[in-house]
Parts: C-alpha cells; structure tokens; sequence
C-alpha cells in the first residue's frame, strides 16, 4: 500500500510545518483586536448584565405613547367644541376656528409620530430580547420581580 507522503514527494510537494494552535476569536477580527478584562471592567459587566431587566422598562413604557397621543386628540376635539360654544362674538370665533384647526393638525401630526415611535420601539424591543437571550446563555441577568 502506497503511503500518503510518498504520493506527495512523488509530485513535489513537501511537508507545510504547522502552525501553533489558534486562540478562539471573534469572527471576522484580527487575534489583536481580542483583549482579556481588568478586574474593573469585569466587574462593570457583571453590574450591566445583572441589572439588564432594567433597561427593559424603559423600552415597554413606550406602549403609553399611543395613549398619550389618543388623549391628546380627544383634548383637541373637546376644547374645540367648547371653546366655539363660548365665543361671544364673530371675531373671536374665527380666531378660535383658526386655532382650533391649527391645533387639529399638531394633533395629527403628534399620533403620526406617535406611531412611527411605537413601530421603531417594537423593533428595538424585539432586539432587546433577542440580546437578553443571548446573554443569559453566559451570565446571571437579575429577574425584575426579586
């Protein structure tokens, strides 16, 4: 039986030395770029990471700014009703219609925005637990009940 490196001498190719084994990096960074924690920033990531529950609230209190805007409206219709109800003469209630429609359009505008605020949030909340997952494979998150 013909050995392996008999074939190869026979073509030419000689033996590569290897190489030392290599240390586990991040994907697509250099072996410098990876560098080892000080007790101080190991310390920093423990907190973080512990206390990560808590930067949840924050992105699931968003789901209040719907609201908000939907009672911001219902401000507007109202006062709009009530203030041409209370208009005593003719120049006041064309300046209250002017106000009033002026104010129509800010409200539209706030749920407009309102809601590009809450479909951005979704996203980052979507995001958010996906990290969370992650994490919780390798550290001890705190849980927000205790």
């Amino acid at each position: 039986m013909i050995k392996l490196t008999e074939i190869a001498e026979a073509l030419g190719i000689t033996q590569q030395p290897q190489s030392p084994p290599v240390s586990p990096q991040v994907v697509g960074e250099s072996p410098a770029a990876v560098k080892t924690l000080t007790k101080e920033e190991k310390k920093a990531l423990y907190e973080l990471v512990h206390n990560y529950n808590e930067y949840g609230k924050v992105l699931y209190e968003y789901h209040q700014l719907m609201k908000i805007a939907e009672n911001i409206d219902k401000i507007s219709q109202y006062a709009e009703t009530y203030a041409l109800n209370e208009c005593g003469d003719w120049m006041q209630e064309n300046t209250a219609i002017r106000h009033f429609k002026e104010l129509k359009k800010m409200s539209e505008a706030f749920k407009k925005n309102a809601s590009k605020c809450q479909q951005q949030n979704n996203e980052m909340v979507s995001l958010y637990e996906d990290m969370g997952n992650i994490l919780e494979k390798y550290f001890e998150i705190k849980d927000p009940q205790k």
